[in-house]
């Protein structure tokens, strides 16, 4: 009896064989070879970028991310451009979290990235007048990229990725600041992140 081969529908499939598969392969390395020096370059520093963000011994910018930075603004010069000044650090790195928001002089930051995740519920308030990081209650659900805002000594949080800038969630919690407590409130429509709230 004879074995029939692989088929998609009625027509057979012609299997791909190892000679096939080398000139295919050596196609691929050649392109690359051509390709510009900056778009292989490019593709080399993504690859170290995403080892140093999971590497946690590495506290700082790798120096590729470092050399990203850029502080010039098409934008005119206003006429008093004011000043930076160092304040007091997080308690650790972290990014991804939602736009601060601000209530009674106290900066609210949740969620984000840290430790080698993508999905953590911190939640740090910044008091201006002491220049000092407290830890509050946890976010009841971790997410990065949060949607924020503060209203009538209420900060809601909305929605956010669960995973690296993706899978949405439709999840809506609110936080009473009086009381240090979260509830949940009624949910988005649809599942969101990376956007922003006002109140």
């Amino acid at each position: 009896m004879q074995r029939s081969g692989p088929s998609c529908g009625d027509r057979p499939v012609k299997p791909v064989h190892s000679a096939q598969r080398r000139t295919l392969v050596k196609a691929a390395l050649a392109a690359f070879a051509m390709a510009p020096a900056w778009l292989r370059a490019q593709a080399g520093n993504d690859g170290a970028t995403i080892i140093h963000a999971r590497d946690a011994s590495i506290t700082r910018l790798p120096p590729n991310a470092e050399a990203q930075k850029s502080f010039d603004s098409a934008a005119a010069r206003a006429a008093k451009p004011g000043r930076w000044t160092t304040r007091m650090l997080l308690p650790f790195p972290r990014s991804e979290m939602a736009w601060a928001a601000a209530w009674n002089g106290r900066m609210h930051v949740v969620g984000g990235y840290g430790n080698l995740r993508f999905d953590r519920a911190y939640h740090h308030i910044y008091d201006a007048a002491k220049n000092a990081w407290t830890e509050a209650a946890p976010l009841p659900r971790g997410a990065s990229h949060i949607g924020v805002a503060i209203g009538n000594g209420v900060l809601y949080a909305v929605g956010g990725f669960i995973d690296q800038i993706r899978l949405p969630h439709q999840d809506v919690y609110a936080f009473d600041i009086a009381n240090g407590e979260w509830r949940t409130v009624a949910p988005l429509p649809r599942a969101r992140g990376r956007f922003s709230d006002c109140a």
